[in-house]
């Protein structure tokens, strides 16, 4: 069992206060979401828990070793980060772009193993990618090459997967598909982290919400706890018209509190 955790974290960076006494827990099954406005911390947040970024103060833990202790290639085999808007920077065709998700699991200049083909292939019809196969990188549209960016992370086959505002590029379609899949993953008994900014597939998708603004935590718990009509106009200074269809939540910003006359 996989546990990810930040402990009293404070980050800086150019010589700015981005992260503030963050105290974050995330388990196994669990699908939490990071919601807040832009410049709040969120980015920097996952990659703080990815170990990607020093933090200054306070520790990310995972299963109670500092990450900054453990190799890199021992934390690549159970931790998936996707960054935001990520791109690839050669011509190589969509499957070898996937089979680099399963690098850490490979030995040096070993090839693909049948069960590396098997991962591979199966996260590519997972993310709905198979039919690209032989296309180019250079050659998808952004929410094709974002669907490939997950099909790659889904090869690695995580235990602990922090996606970076992974639907932002998606149609509706395969937003709601990326949704099911993450929320599939943590049921299945990974953790997932994910940056969102629409907050109706936060509510409806995710098991825990932490609102952060200013880097700090606001609010953190379950949807209900968290899509308040309070902290929703205190964070985003908006009115929101919210409510449920057959049972599952959905929030609409509607306006801004500034022009409210």
């Amino acid at each position: 069992m996989t546990v990810l955790s930040a402990q009293n974290v404070s980050v800086q960076l150019q010589n700015k206060n981005i992260l503030n006494n963050i105290d974050l827990l995330i388990e196994p099954g669990e699908l939490i979401g990071l919601i807040g406005p832009n410049g709040a911390g969120k980015s920097t947040l996952l990659r703080s828990l990815a170990g990607l970024i020093s933090v200054n103060s306070g520790e990310v833990l995972l299963d109670n070793r500092p990450i900054q202790n453990i190799d890199r290639r021992e934390i690549a085999k159970v931790v998936s980060y996707l960054p935001q808007s990520g791109q690839s920077h050669w011509s190589i065709t969509v499957k070898t772009f996937v089979s680099l998700g399963r690098l850490p699991h490979r030995g040096p200049w070993s090839g693909l193993s049948i069960t590396d083909e098997n991962s591979i292939n199966r996260a590519m019809e997972t993310m709905d990618v198979a039919q690209f196969s032989n296309r180019r990188t250079t050659e998808l549209s952004g929410g094709e090459f974002s669907r490939v960016m997950l099909a790659r992370v889904w090869a690695g086959e995580p235990q602990v997967l922090l996606a970076d505002e992974p639907v932002s590029d998606l149609d509706p379609y395969h937003m709601l598909e990326v949704m099911e899949h993450l929320k599939r993953l943590a049921t299945q008994g990974a953790a997932v982290v994910v940056v969102l900014h629409d907050l109706t597939l936060a509510a409806r998708f995710c098991s825990h919400l932490v609102l952060l603004s200013e880097g700090f935590v606001v609010k953190k718990g379950t949807p209900s706890e968290v899509l308040t009509t309070d902290h929703l106009a205190d964070v985003y200074n908006i009115n929101v018209i919210s409510g449920d269809q057959v049972g599952l939540p959905y929030i609409i910003p509607w306006e801004r509190l500034d022009q409210r006359v």
